[in-house]
């Protein structure tokens, strides 16, 4: 997982740019996470026409802390439908659960990524989908 003050966040994409623009909300979130134009605003980054990001992939892990901590049962359901729906869009490889596998990190516009941290993305990220499911 990566902390939201790493800098890779600036060498992940987004449907827009850079990564940091998703990490600024991630942080503003993790203390008002019920509120919707907010988290539309981080949607809209990490989920543009069924496509997914390398810092979707980073994300996930915050967003399924959100879906946890929340007593709104509007901004759990919210989470829980548009964590699904960035899951469905991943690219996968030829094995689901082979996170460093997935597409997200050979896109043309994607920095080169170490394998350290497409390893501590793709573990944060596995975790957080197991989260999910015990929702």
């Amino acid at each position: 997982m990566l902390e939201l003050n790493d800098p890779v966040w600036s060498r992940l994409v987004t449907a827009y740019g850079d990564g940091e623009e998703a990490a600024q909300l991630l942080r503003r979130l993790s203390t008002d996470a019920e509120d919707a134009g907010l988290r539309q605003e981080l949607f809209e980054l990490l989920l543009h026409q069924d496509t997914t990001y390398s810092a979707t992939l980073a994300a996930m892990p915050y967003l399924a802390k959100m879906a946890e901590r929340t007593e709104d049962m509007e901004t759990l359901v919210d989470l829980y439908i548009s964590c699904g729906w960035m899951e469905s869009g991943r690219e996968q490889g030829a094995d689901r659960l082979d996170i460093p596998s997935s597409g997200e990190f050979r896109r043309e516009r994607q920095f080169r990524l170490s394998d350290e941290v497409i390893s501590r993305i793709s573990e944060g990220y596995r975790d957080a989908l197991e989260r999910l499911s015990r929702l």
